[in-house]
């Protein structure tokens, strides 16, 4: 253990040879020679030892008679240090008893302020009270006057346009009646053309269903006799594919004649300024209407005219005839599809037409009612308006009144309130100057009594540098954390010299170990009043 802590130590090498023994050594180790030299080496480190010991007592000596000046000094120090802070304490208190007599003044003379700032703002919000008043009474006279006026100027006006809205009322029921009037002729007239042509259209329709009816039992029979042919039963004939095709677009007609679609919705517009223009709609659809069913007959004969050359052909068996006729029957199914849904749209416009003409008079006649009825309404509520507007005038002026009055109100409380945060300022101050000259006061004691010279001129006390020390050997800095500790042990720190002990007894980063700067050290704490273990322990 000896060796580990002290390499270097002055037992070192008996510490050493008495392991040597202790484990075992070769015989001709133990002789007269071995001995000898054991016998050398514990007299050189008895020798050692009492070098050491006398270096110890002499640093010592010198350190106690160092100790018993710095007592002296201190003891000074301390003296003089007592009279600072007896000086200190008597003028820091002269200082709070001045900033209290300042601040007193300061808190009396802001309350004379407050007071004066209160009467002032009191008076003129008196005054502000009554001229207001006073304007909001003439304001109510001028306006009533005012109104009086208007209202007589606003009756004869009434007057005279209700006497020209009553002729141009009745001028404008004379144009309406007779124009409604024209309007039902017409469409009386177009009521009846389009129930004529609706009668004669269901008639075609019907006759066409018979036809249908029977081209389409032909057509099954022709097709179940194709059907025994494909079987085998009975021999092909030429027309069976002709046959076919136009069973197939009689059954598309008859489907396309019976499932069409019915017409559009009305749509709703504005009524008075759309009469003109569903007017000369209705004229324009009749017109369309007549072409589209002269076109339908047309295409209908054209249709019949395509279906007999298209049977007298197949039973001819000209195979290129029948291909021919077949193409020129599809055309003319398609056309005779197309001009019956252009009727069919032609027939829906119409009546649509007329329906939005009914529905366009019925809401002129209620968009009349509605605006009589208003203008009606209107003559009663603008003399209520103006009763209305004359009585809020008036509750105006009496609120501008009471807002004046109580703009007044609020400006005295607010003068108030400025008065007491004054005071209340003024009283802060006087605290914080009177909390300003004790800080000071104890700061300055504080400074006297804490000052004491450090050997070589330096202002550093003990305690500073061993505080310096220690953060100098957290940073891993241990030659200048030694250093530290060794001024701070000079000056008289115990805990510093008993720190320099245990460095040197176990050793840090930068720092070996050393035996007898331990024991040194150990010694000198122990002098300077610190508890320190046995070193030889």
């Amino acid at each position: 253990l000896y060796v580990q802590q002290f390499p270097t130590g002055i037992y070192a090498a008996l510490a050493k040879r008495k392991i040597s023994k202790m484990r075992g050594v070769a015989p001709e180790e133990t002789g007269a020679k071995a001995r000898e030299q054991e016998k050398k080496e514990a007299e050189e480190a008895a020798r050692a030892e009492a070098v050491a010991r006398q270096k110890l007592a002499d640093e010592k000596a010198k350190l106690e008679a160092e100790l018993a000046r710095k007592e002296e000094e201190y003891k000074k120090r301390e003296a003089e240090a007592e009279k600072q802070r007896a000086a200190s304490e008597k003028a820091r208190l002269e200082a709070i008893e001045k900033a209290k007599q300042e601040a007193a003044a300061e808190r009396e003379k802001a309350k004379q302020e407050a007071a004066a700032e209160r009467e002032r703002a009191r008076q003129e919000a008196a005054a502000a009270t009554e001229k207001a008043k006073q304007e909001a009474a003439a304001e109510v006279a001028k306006r009533e006057t005012e109104y009086k006026k208007r209202e007589a100027e606003q009756q004869e006006k009434s007057k005279q346009e209700a006497a020209a809205r009553a002729k141009q009322e009745a001028e404008a029921k004379a144009k309406r009646e007779a124009e409604d009037k024209a309007r039902r002729d017409a469409d009386e007239k177009s009521r009846k053309e389009a129930e004529a042509r609706a009668k004669k259209d269901a008639e075609e329709r019907a006759k066409r269903e018979a036809e249908f009816k029977k081209r389409e039992a032909e057509l099954k029979a022709k097709a179940e006799e194709a059907t025994l042919i494909a079987s085998g039963k009975k021999k092909p004939s030429p027309v069976i594919p002709v046959i076919v095709a136009i069973v197939v677009a009689a059954i598309g007609i008859g489907a396309y004649s019976y499932f069409s679609p019915s017409g559009d919705e009305a749509a709703k517009a504005k009524i008075a300024a759309m009469q003109k223009q569903l007017e000369e709609a209705n004229k324009q659809r009749a017109a369309d209407l007549e072409k589209a069913k002269a076109a339908e007959d047309k295409s209908k004969q054209a249709l019949a005219k395509a279906q007999k050359d298209a049977e007298q052909a197949a039973k001819s068996g000209d195979l290129s005839k029948q291909k021919e006729l077949r193409e020129a029957l599809a055309r003319a199914e398609a056309e005779a599809k197309k001009q019956e849904a252009s009727t069919k749209a032609a027939q829906a416009a119409q009546t649509a037409s007329a329906k939005k003409a009914e529905e366009a008079k019925k809401a002129d006649q209620e968009r009349q009612a509605k605006l009589d009825a208003e203008k009606r309404k209107g003559e009663s509520a603008k003399q209520a308006a103006a009763e209305q507007k004359a009585a809020a005038e008036r509750v105006a002026a009496e609120k501008a009144a009471a807002a004046a009055a109580s703009a007044a109100q609020e400006r005295a409380a607010a003068a108030e309130r400025a008065a007491a945060e004054r005071i209340a300022a003024a009283e802060k101050a006087a605290q914080e100057k009177i909390a300003a000259a004790e800080k000071a006061a104890a700061e300055r004691a504080r400074q006297i009594a804490s000052a004491a010279p450090a050997p070589g001129g330096a202002q550093s006390s003990g305690a500073q540098l061993f505080a310096q020390a220690a953060g100098l050997e957290k940073e891993g800095k241990g030659a200048e954390a030694v250093r530290t500790y060794t001024r701070a042990a000079r000056s008289g720190n115990g805990k510093a010299a008993r720190r320099l002990g245990e460095i040197y007894d176990k050793g840090i980063s930068g720092v070996s170990r050393d035996y007898a700067e331990s024991l040194k050290w150990y010694n000198t704490a122990r002098a300077l009043g610190e508890e320190v273990r046995d070193a030889r322990r």
